[in-house]
């Protein structure tokens, strides 16, 4: 949710305009939130807030709500008349700079653009990241991948994924299956671009050939379950925890889970995807039968559910969209009274809007 803070008549007329273009809420100060009390309400409550008034206000109001560049919302502040636009917190994670863009587009006014990289036109990697809907794990490492193209020097990332279009200057490739842009294979990467861990480069705290890279991880995998009834949310957790272990795979990557409409009144289940803020879907038994390149199969299984596998089925159908199918990447895993399977959505990494 966007919201937007006015502080005067003039500034609540531009507050209202700006919130119904971005589908965002206008609040005035006083009515009946003072401006502080309000800024400490919904600060961690909202993808982004707009001061309408003077930078110094927002300054003062939010320094002692901060967190980190990966939790705070993007801030931006414009002046009364429209005339500029200003980013002052989360510029790249958290958009501020595009946003500023947008209203700006909106007033006809200008956004004022200070970060480094957006002043010299150089990539932006956190920012690139946030459109790609990829988490930035380890984020004191942007600023030292940032610090080598502001240099002139190259950055070497490596991938899972093949990439469209041409690479921003400064961008080599390593890693990658494909020979296509698989410019620099034996580089050690400055970034990584996986939903697991990329063979030769641990989860964190370096490896013997290099300082720790930027960790990107997209988020565009799907947690297939299956479980017996009444099954508890620390016995799903317990194997979930093996899980991973036993694939590599990153817990940011995942962005779904799927079972059974037998079981969306588990509330094991449901306790558990809550905890991992993963939006859990349901199928019915027809569905799931649709489901193609599966690899398990399992006569009780389907006597009592009606379809042979549940997990591996619904993990692929929810990976599905009209991009292409889902793939699976990890077949049944089970134990504990629970099966998890995983699989991976389309996803085709590009550079437009680098800038």
């Amino acid at each position: 949710m966007i919201r937007c803070l006015a502080f005067s008549d003039r500034g609540m007329e531009l507050a209202r305009r700006i919130a119904g273009a971005l589908g965002g809420s206008a609040f005035r100060s006083g009515d009946p939130l003072r401006g502080a009390e309000w800024t400490k309400k919904y600060f961690s409550r909202s993808e982004a807030l707009i001061f309408v008034g003077s930078c110094g206000i927002a300054v003062r109001m939010t320094a002692p709500l901060l967190r980190s560049k990966a939790e705070d919302p993007a801030v931006v502040v414009i002046d009364e008349r429209g005339r500029f636009a200003i980013p002052v917190l989360s510029g790249h994670l958290g958009g501020a700079n595009d946003l500023a863009r947008r209203i700006a587009g909106l007033t006809g006014g200008t956004a004022v653009l200070t970060t480094a990289t957006d002043v010299t036109g150089t990539f932006a990697v956190d920012s690139w990241a946030r459109i790609h809907n990829a988490s930035v794990l380890n984020t004191r490492r942007i600023l030292p991948f940032s610090r080598k193209l502001l240099s002139g020097a190259s950055a070497v990332l490596a991938s899972r994924f093949p990439f469209q279009g041409t690479a921003p200057a400064g961008i080599r490739f390593t890693g990658m299956d494909s020979e296509d842009g698989n410019e620099d294979p034996d580089s050690v990467p400055d970034a990584v671009l996986d939903y697991g861990f990329l063979p030769g480069f641990p989860p964190a705290g370096g490896n013997v050939r290099g300082a720790e890279p930027l960790l990107l991880v997209p988020r565009v995998l799907t947690l297939g379950i299956g479980c017996r009834r009444g099954v508890s949310a620390e016995q799903i957790e317990e194997q979930y925890r093996k899980f991973l272990e036993h694939t590599g795979f990153r817990e940011e990557a995942f962005r779904l889970a799927a079972s059974i409409d037998l079981k969306q009144g588990e509330r094991g289940l449901l306790t558990f995807c809550q905890r991992h803020h993963l939006k859990a879907c349901f199928y019915s038994p027809d569905r799931l039968r649709q489901v193609t390149g599966v690899r398990s199969s399992s006569d009780f299984v389907k006597e009592v559910t009606g379809v042979d596998n549940v997990c591996e089925r619904a993990a692929v159908l929810a990976a599905s969209s009209g991009a292409g199918p889902g793939e699976l990447i990890a077949e049944k895993f089970p134990g504990n009274g629970v099966t998890l399977a995983a699989a991976a959505m389309h996803y085709a990494p590009d550079w437009r809007d680098h800038e």
